[in-house]
């Protein structure tokens, strides 16, 4: 659509026709052109993300981006001719957050590239409500950083860091409390690195691929420190983003236990129905539809890296996990056909076995090959992560109707119940994979999915011949 309104609906306003031979439209992640190109560029920028409001805000702190992590730096990187320049601004907030994750990524980006002193590499500086971080593919030579004075003298730009800074070049327009772009950047690239960032009061550790919230700076060590100055603007330093989130889950727990709770007291007990089976049935539907969601999540994101597109992520792993887990359901109905009960613990055993194989195979074979399938043409990577899913996805589809099968044989007056508490568990893991996803990465939640696939085949329904 944008292509379309520069090049057609809006064309002499953008005066296309000047333009139009030194300007190519690739419809892809700068991830992903990044992967799938093998040309070499003396300048690559990358522009502002969303709004400075929203940023400050924290809106975007549950928002996932692969652009800014230290792999996709990695691969702007190597986009690079020799002396070429990679150049990123990034609004800026009060207290700085962002700006400075940055900073730690790209110099995480710089080390695992090999680069012995990423501090000659980097300049840095900002305006009132920017900051432009710039990464050479070289060393930043004293011309170079005169170069860079003079541009930001002339427009009143702070210099935040360049190889032969000094402390009395800072902070000298947009005026700070104390000069922190600076303390930061030196702090970053010193031995002591790690420790600045524990010691921060917001998350800046450098972005991965398996923790790609770029935005969300949120730190609970800093909660108590910054709820105390809630009447100056302390509250607004959180950022609506996570808090929000928080809250969200609580309330869907308060619903979820009364919708689990409540309809016991309606659903009358046969001599078969006990306290024991009642509780197995409510942790196994429970940790089923966390596990599923979990995985199915973590997928979509996954997918979203490989694909550059979120919309065909949500797609396509929707459309794998149906197809593939309906199937598995199916084959689990064809085996209990006729068959006795007791083969019933038999395949949940293998169903949640494959499970957890299939998942640490993936874990540690995907950062991989990810770049090897994001080279591939649009088509190839859908029909990949369809293939990718449809194992996983096809185990996945037989505990529940395992379940299913020992609680109508046993106590088929919760049958609805079975159902409705996996129902109550599937709205709760959409909200629980984001909130672990932050803290722990995706890798962890699949992770923790397959642990809850472990604990159900422990507490699976009873059966009984």
């Amino acid at each position: 659509m944008l292509t379309r309104l520069i090049t057609e609906d809006y064309a002499d306003y953008f005066g296309w026709g000047h333009i139009r031979d030194r300007i190519r439209f690739h419809t892809i992640s700068a991830r992903g052109y990044a992967a799938s190109t093998s040309e070499k560029y003396s300048l690559v920028v990358a522009g502002l993300p969303g709004s400075s409001n929203g940023g400050a805000a924290g809106v975007h702190a549950l928002a996932t981006s692969y652009n800014l992590t230290v792999e996709a730096l990695q691969a702007y990187l190597d986009l690079l001719e020799p002396e070429g320049l990679l150049s990123i601004t990034l609004w800026t907030s009060s207290p700085p957050r962002e700006n400075l994750r940055l900073f730690a990524t790209v110099v995480q980006a710089l080390q695992n590239n090999g680069v012995e002193s990423p501090e000659n590499r980097i300049a840095w500086i900002r305006s009132w409500n920017t900051a432009t971080l710039v990464v050479k593919n070289g060393v930043i030579t004293k011309a170079d950083a005169q170069r860079v004075r003079d541009f930001a003298t002339e427009r009143a730009f702070d210099l935040a860091w360049l190889p032969d800074l000094n402390e009395d070049e800072v902070n000298r327009y947009q005026l700070l409390q104390q000069p922190v772009f600076f303390i930061a950047a030196r702090s970053l690239l010193s031995a002591s690195a790690q420790d600045f960032i524990d010691n921060y009061k917001y998350n800046i550790n450098a972005v991965s691929d398996n923790n790609p919230y770029f935005g969300n700076t949120f730190k609970w060590s800093s909660l108590p420190e910054l709820l105390k100055i809630s009447g100056r603007g302390g509250i607004a330093m959180i950022g609506v983003g996570y808090p929000t989130l928080l809250f969200t889950l609580i309330q869907a727990i308060i619903a979820a236990i009364v919708l689990i709770l409540l309809p016991l007291a309606f659903i009358r007990r046969n001599q078969s129905d006990t306290s024991t089976q009642r509780r197995n049935i409510m942790v196994y539907f429970v940790c089923l539809g966390l596990a599923f969601l979990f995985i199915e999540i973590a997928f979509i994101q996954k997918f979203t890296l490989i694909l550059s597109q979120p919309l065909y992520a949500v797609a396509v792993t929707l459309c794998a996990f149906l197809i593939f887990s309906g199937l598995g359901s199916l084959f689990v109905q064809h085996k209990l056909e006729g068959a006795p009960l007791s083969v019933v613990p038999r395949l949940l055993k293998r169903s949640v076995a494959s499970i957890g194989v299939i998942t640490v195979v993936y874990l540690v074979a995907f950062p991989h090959i990810t770049d090897t399938i994001m080279a591939l043409s649009e088509p190839m990577r859908i029909a990949t992560a369809v293939l990718l899913a449809a194992p996983l996805a096809f185990a996945m589809g037989m505990p529940f109707p395992l379940g299913l099968a020992g609680t109508r044989h046993n106590n088929p007056q919760l049958m609805p119940w079975a159902w409705g508490i996996n129902g109550c568990a599937s709205v709760l893991s959409a909200i629980l994979a984001i909130l672990l996803a932050i803290e722990i990465g995706f890798s962890g939640v699949m992770l923790s999915a397959v642990l809850l696939y472990g604990l159900a085949w422990v507490t699976q329904p009873l059966l009984k011949d």
